[in-house]
């Protein structure tokens, strides 16, 4: 027996396999990289909107005039004592509105740029002070209240973003300058409290605010904030028009008012 067709046969099959081995080598080395894994980027525009609580501080000292009190046989020193020390009053609540801001980014640190505006509640009620002062009479008193009504700042951010990757972290710090409106009410009640003289202002104020926060990536452009500012709308002044049967018994207030606000948010960002 020949065995011509056993060698054609083994010849066939050993050359079949290494076409196959070839064929899948080649396969093996055409075959697509996988795909580099996305790496986030913060920077871009985006648009958001936040809400939270702040918690103010209104410092209140007031100043008799002295010539008008001296008049009236008040010790204006004794009375400017007892109303100067001072009080304070805390209008609390609620914080809510929007934000808008854009954000550079190289290698791990962020820039950014951030407007926001405001509107805020809460109202502190009426602080009444008795005066018990030489020349004073039982019921005299002074009383002073405050509420807050609008906010907005414009800020630059300066932060890190060290983690890298779809989830990173964005740990800021933030500041720049504010504009708001506070309604302060100030009172005098002399002759026993039976001769009452108000001053009522809604003061527009500008100031500063400083603090930070961090930003953190969720899904579909959206990214999640939790955000600490203080908020310093510095000192002003308003006075009392003098009691009709007392002339020039005015007292000027001065006020100095500060915010402490923690709010937690959401931002859209256009990649």
């Amino acid at each position: 027996m020949s065995n011509r067709p056993i060698s054609i046969l083994l010849g066939a099959v050993f050359g079949f396999a290494a076409s196959g081995l070839a064929f899948a080598a080649d396969l093996e080395v055409k075959a697509p990289a996988p795909a580099p894994v996305p790496v986030y980027t913060w920077t871009g525009f985006y648009v958001g909107l936040n809400a939270g609580g702040h918690w103010d501080h209104n410092s209140i000292s007031a100043a008799p005039d002295p010539v008008g009190f001296e008049a009236e046989g008040v010790d204006p020193a004794i009375l400017s004592t007892i109303i100067g020390t001072g009080a304070s009053v805390h209008p609390d609540g609620f914080i809510g509105g929007g934000q808008i801001g854009y954000n550079w980014q190289t290698s791990f640190l962020v820039f950014g740029v951030e407007a926001d505006a405001q509107g805020l509640t809460g109202q502190a009620s009426p602080i009444v002070t008795p005066l018990t002062s030489a020349g004073s009479a039982p019921g005299d008193f002074v009383s002073n209240s405050a509420r807050p009504e609008f906010l907005a700042t414009f800020r630059g951010r300066i932060g890190v973003a060290p983690f890298g990757g779809p989830n990173s972290a964005l740990f800021y710090a933030t500041g720049g300058g504010v504009w708001g409106t506070v309604k302060v009410t100030d009172t005098f009640g002399a002759l026993g409290g039976t001769s009452i003289s108000s001053a009522t202002a809604t003061e527009n104020r500008t100031g500063w605010t400083a603090g930070g926060g961090i930003e953190i990536p969720l899904i579909n452009n959206l990214t999640f904030k939790a955000e600490y500012l203080y908020v310093d709308l510095g000192h002003f002044n308003q006075t009392t028009a003098p009691i009709v049967s007392l002339p020039a018994t005015d007292i000027t207030f001065n006020h100095h008012y500060t915010e402490n606000i923690v709010r937690a948010g959401l931002n859209y960002q256009f990649h």
